[in-house]
């Protein structure tokens, strides 16, 4: 299983794996440079490139997020790895959980901000967005487990705008929550059917990939009442309009 992938400042592909490698490095031909982190995770989930081509991983099942330079030497640790934040969730399942928590119960990604500081969603087993200054000192968390505003059920994704608005894909609410940097909400989009990952581009379009309802299913879940699209790509612009 390939779970994320990004590029660098020279175009060079990391890509995070479940196999017996997790890091693969290629270079914009498609040659294999380099591979490592093997032993390190528990599960890969995320994986970011900084502006200074360092790299950021989260590991849910060990619940931590590791930063690395790009020839994979280990510079922070964030979490305790193997020690889950209190938030009473059994079996990996966020219906479960009780109340929200500190870092980190399985955290799924990272995102930079314009200012260098780094927000990280948290995820599958808590509820919450936490968001760090550029020298790794935990500033704020946000969220609770629900479907209100700013409230989560999977923050499976976190994404920062040019202007700095923090983008969550809300995976089983099928939405993206808008915030101010300190987190105050602002709107949500809701076109959308279990948004994954969310991406931008130099032209302030906005990128989501989504699971959709036909895989991926908790069990016990039942279909939502709406149409019951497969996985997909959607587009839209800064406004939340779709473009395709």
């Amino acid at each position: 299983e390939v779970v994320s992938i990004d590029i660098d400042s020279r175009d060079r592909v990391y890509v995070f794996s479940r196999g017996s490698h997790p890091v693969w490095v290629f270079g914009e031909d498609g040659k294999l440079l380099n591979t490592w982190g093997d032993g390190l995770f528990e599960r890969p989930h995320g994986l970011i490139v900084a502006p200074d081509d360092t790299i950021w991983c989260a590991d849910d099942f060990g619940h931590a997020v590791y930063h690395f330079t790009a020839e994979g030497q280990l510079l922070h640790t964030l979490g305790t790895p193997g020690r889950a934040s209190e938030t009473g969730c059994t079996d990996f399942d966020y219906r479960t959980i009780r109340q929200a928590a500190g870092p980190f119960n399985a955290p799924t990604n990272m995102a930079l901000a314009p200012d260098g500081s780094l927000y990280v969603s948290d995820g599958y087993c808590n509820a919450r967005i936490h968001h760090y200054s550029d020298d790794l000192e935990l500033l704020a968390s946000w969220g609770e487990p629900g479907a209100g505003a700013g409230q989560f059920a999977v923050a499976h994704d976190v994404g920062v705008a040019g202007d700095g608005t923090v983008f969550v894909c809300d995976r089983e609410n099928s939405r993206l929550q808008l915030f101010a940097s300190d987190g105050t909400f602002r709107e949500e989009w809701t076109d959308l059917a279990r948004p994954c990952n969310v991406a931008f581009d130099s032209a302030d379009r906005v990128y989501v990939s989504e699971l959709g309802f036909q895989i991926g299913m908790y069990t016990g879940s039942q279909f939502p009442d709406r149409e019951q699209v497969a996985s997909r790509v959607t587009v839209f612009d800064r406004q939340g309009n779709r473009l395709a």
